[in-house]
């Protein structure tokens, strides 16, 4: 999976560059249809901490954005919250999959076979 990580008013230092793709490799290993996630990472006017994560997954956009007064805080929830909405999605698709079988009902054939007079 690639990240693409950018700052929005911020320089990014590598420990938070590691950490973000340390906890996004975990989400690669669950999902691996995911090619790719943008994150950016800004700082708003009072230093609150935000994290915006964009991914597509199986034709679907998903957009996630969390603030936190730390930004390693924020990553982690962000990430927490991705993980969530994808194991959704993922339920969503297998359930409405047609592939499943459904109940079949008994083959009662061989009653019938058993009632057929054969001996003729």
């Amino acid at each position: 999976m690639k990240i693409n990580i950018s700052g929005h008013h911020l320089t990014i230092k590598d420990s938070i560059k590691e950490h973000t793709s340390e906890k996004l490799t975990k989400i690669s290993e669950h999902f691996p249809d995911i090619i790719a996630v943008n994150v950016i990472l800004s700082i708003d006017n009072k230093k609150v901490a935000m994290v915006e994560m964009d991914t597509v997954f199986h034709s679907q956009k998903i957009t996630i954005k969390e603030t936190k007064d730390d930004m390693f805080q924020a990553v982690t929830s962000a990430v927490q919250k991705l993980h969530r909405v994808l194991t959704d999605k993922k339920g969503i698709e297998q359930a409405n999959r047609s592939d499943h079988v459904n109940e079949v009902e008994p083959d009662h054939t061989h009653e019938h076979i058993q009632n057929l007079n054969l001996s003729q």
